[in-house]
């Protein structure tokens, strides 16, 4: 007589008492639909069930430590690598119709199928083996071991904007780019050796001059590389932001510049911001570029902390928007319809190497003079 396990499982973020022989695992030929999956429930933590496979559509990722319908993304840039969440729609955005899957580091399965690296892959319907269990508090496959694509394999570009398309100029502070940004921790009192540090976990940079119980008086810079915003108009900064111990002082300690080469920083206001009181709460924060075009620039993310505050600032997906501008490799003389202005609304004689508006026969367009 098999024997009887008396199990909590969660399911659909809910747990109920109920007695198993054992558990259904599927295989690679005759896996498990999500909806399966979900009613089979799951073992608690520590005591899962390899080789198990499980059939979806990847619908997103999610953020935190449990299964919190607020933490569910669903749309590129993405920013997580360690997990990505399956159903069986591929328009599902319920979690509690969703199993979420752990992507486990350096192995096969993160790499191809984390939607950070592969936005192109949402939406597409693979199957998983893994280990069934409790994870993220409901009915989880853990430790990703192997995949298989349900018709043709996602093909890079699909799936909307992802971080590296569109018209971005500059795209920046991922896992694969952070080590192009320059940290300045500053003037560190005895006790505290980092400010700024890139948090391998959950990929990003995240600044906190909390240590120990002790807060500590900082201000530290994370400086971007050059971005060169020479033949660019319509340029706009954004940055996905968490905050969180700021006791309503965002705005001190957390503080957004620009400086462009050969000139002094400029204070921009990146907006919206969150409110700094949570870990949930991750904004896009986005900053009008515009006083910059035609200049080479860095941004310079600078956290402010005091002995009595010392908020954390979790910061990444940097991205630099920008029209390009018409080449002009040279005016001709025979133009002489042509009127030219700089960026100010000045008219310019002879316009050269930048970024003007050509007015002819009353019709204007940007274009960038070499």
């Amino acid at each position: 007589m098999k024997k009887l396990l008396l199990s909590a499982i969660a399911v659909c973020g809910f747990a109920s008492m109920a007695f198993a022989a054992d558990y259904a695992t599927g295989s690679l030929d005759a896996p498990l639909s999500v909806t399966e999956y979900l009613q089979g429930g799951a073992p608690a933590k520590g005591s899962g069930v390899p080789n198990t496979y499980v059939q979806g559509y990847i619908v997103g990722s999610i953020n935190g430590t449990t299964a919190e319908q607020s933490n569910l993304q669903t749309a590129a840039p993405f920013s997580l690598y360690s997990n990505i969440v399956i159903a069986a729609s591929s328009s599902e955005t319920d979690i509690t119709r969703c199993v979420i899957v752990q992507l486990v580091s350096k192995t096969d399965p993160r790499a191809a199928l984390n939607l950070g690296d592969n936005p192109q892959n949402l939406g597409h319907q693979v199957i998983i083996e893994g280990t069934r269990e409790t994870y993220m508090n409901v009915v989880g496959l853990k430790e990703a071991a192997s995949y298989k694509w349900v018709g043709e394999a996602p093909t890079p570009g699909e799936g909307g904007d992802d971080p590296i398309t569109g018209n971005a100029i500059y795209t920046g502070l991922t896992k694969d780019s952070y080590t192009d940004w320059t940290i300045d921790n500053g003037d560190l009192a005895e006790g505290i050796s980092y400010v700024w540090k890139w948090d391998e976990s959950y990929n990003y940079m995240k600044a906190s001059a909390y240590v120990s119980g002790t807060r500590y008086a900082t201000s530290a810079k994370l400086i971007s590389p050059v971005i060169d915003l020479t033949n660019y108009t319509d340029c706009e900064l954004s940055a996905t932001n968490i905050i969180n111990f700021a006791n309503g002082k965002v705005a001190d300690f957390c503080k957004t510049y620009v400086q462009a080469e050969g000139e002094e920083p400029v204070l921009v206001d990146l907006q919206p911001m969150p409110a700094g009181n949570t870990w949930t709460e991750k904004i896009e924060g986005k900053a009008s570029l515009k006083a910059f075009e035609g200049k080479k620039i860095q941004v310079i993310f600078n956290y402010i902390s005091t002995t009595e505050d010392a908020a954390t600032w979790e910061v990444y997906n940097v991205t630099v928007n920008g029209t390009a501008a018409s080449a002009v490799e040279e005016i001709a003389v025979e133009e002489g319809d042509a009127i030219y202005f700089n960026l100010q609304g000045a008219q310019v004689a002879n316009p050269a190497n930048g970024i003007y508006v050509k007015v002819v026969n009353g019709k204007a367009s940007k274009v960038y003079v070499k």
